[in-house]
C-alpha cells in the first residue's frame, strides 16, 4: 500500500509540473526538488477544492530558486536549507518581504546498488575522503576508501551545484560548496535513483524521502557520525542520533499586503490550506513529519 501511495505521488508531481499552468498561475513556487513531493502534493489537494485557481509547481533548487525569489519572480520558495545572508541581502534590496516556515525533517541518504555486498554503512571520515576536491581523478576504486573493499571502480552520484542539499552535504562534510566535480550530478532525485540502481559501483547522496520511492530499487546505508553506525529514520532523526546528516525543511513565503488585492487573498487561502492539512498527509511523500505541537505552533 504504501510503495502504490508514492508512485501515485510520483504521477501527481508530473502532472503539476505540467506546462499548461505556465502563464497564467495565480501561485508560482519553485526551489528545492528535495522539498517538490510536499509541496507539489500540498498544490494538487488545494486545487482540488479549489478549482478556480491555478498553483505552478516547480524545481530548480534550492539555492536557484532563492534566485528568482528574491527577484520577486514567484512567491514561494521551497529549500532544503535556511536562506543565506547573501540571499537576504538580495531579497531586502528588491523590496521582498517574507515568512519561513519549517514543514518537515528530512535525512540525507547515502545509498548504494542494491546488490552491494561489501558495504553496511560509511563513516563520515570515509565519505571526505570519496567527495574532497583532492579526491577527483584520484580515489577511483572502493578498495581506495577501505582496503577490505573490493578493487570495484567507485562511481559517485549528487545533487547538483544549485541545490540546497548539495550546500548542505558538502558543509557537514566540513567545507560548503566543496567537492570533486568528477560525479554525475543533477537536481532531479528520479535520474539520480535509476543510475544508482543501474551502476553496480555506485554510491550517492540524495534527500531520505527519494530513497523511500525507491527502496526495492536502492540499498540505504548506515552512516557513523562518531557515536557508531546508524540508519535515518524517524525515530533517529527526532532523537538527534543521525548525525550528522538531518536537517529541517522549509518554505519560504513572499509577503503581501492587503492593498495587493486578489494575490493577498489568493496566498492566504494557499497558505491556512496547506498548513493546517500538511500534518495528515505529509508522511505519504516519504519525509519526516514534525510533532503536532510543532505543526500547531505554525
Amino acid at each position: 500500500m504504501y510503495k502504490v501511495m508514492l508512485s501515485m505521488i510520483i504521477l501527481v508531481l508530473a502532472a503539476c509540473s505540467s506546462d499548461s499552468r505556465e502563464g497564467d498561475a495565480d501561485i508560482v513556487i519553485d526551489g528545492s526538488s528535495t522539498v517538490f513531493p510536499i509541496v507539489s502534493y500540498g498544490a494538487d489537494l488545494f486545487e482540488t477544492e479549489h478549482p478556480e485557481y491555478a498553483v505552478q509547481v516547480d524545481f530548480s533548487g534550492t539555492t536557484a530558486g532563492f534566485l528568482d525569489f528574491c527577484a520577486g519572480q514567484t512567491d514561494i520558495n521551497a529549500a532544503s536549507r535556511p536562506i543565506n545572508t547573501q540571499e537576504i541581502d538580495a531579497c531586502h534590496a528588491s523590496g521582498i518581504a517574507f515568512d519561513r516556515y519549517q514543514i518537515a525533517l528530512d535525512a540525507v541518504a547515502i545509498v548504494t546498488h542494491r546488490r552491494n555486498t561489501w558495504v553496511d554503512g560509511v563513516t563520515i571520515s570515509q565519505l571526505q575522503t570519496m567527495w574532497a576536491p583532492s579526491s577527483e581523478g584520484v580515489i577511483r576504486s572502493w578498495q581506495q576508501i577501505d582496503p577490505q573493499w573490493p578493487d570495484t571502480e567507485l562511481n559517485l552520484y549528487g545533487r547538483g551545484q544549485d541545490s540546497g542539499t548539495y550546500d548542505f552535504f558538502t558543509e557537514q562534510l566540513g567545507a560548503l560548496r566543496s567537492s570533486r566535480q568528477d560525479y554525475v550530478a543533477s537536481e532531479d532525485e528520479e535520474f539520480l535513483a535509476a543510475g544508482i540502481a543501474d551502476d553496480p559501483g555506485s554510491i550517492g547522496f540524495f534527500g531520505l524521502g527519494a530513497y523511500h520511492r525507491h527502496w526495492e530499487e536502492l540499498r540505504l546505508l548506515a552512516v557513523d557520525g562518531g557515536n557508531g553506525a546508524v540508519f535515518p529514520s524517524l525515530e533517529t532523526v527526532r532523537a538527534g542520533e543521525y548525525i550528522p546528516l538531518t536537517r529541517p525543511l522549509f518554505i519560504y513565503v513572499r509577503r503581501y499586503a492587503e492593498s495587493d488585492g486578489d494575490k493577498y487573498h489568493v496566498m492566504q487561502l494557499f497558505l491556512q490550506h496547506f498548513l493546517q492539512r500538511l500534518p495528515q498527509w505529509v508522511h505519504n511523500t516519504g519525509y519526516l513529519p514534525l510533532t503536532p505541537e510543532e505543526y500547531q505552533a505554525l
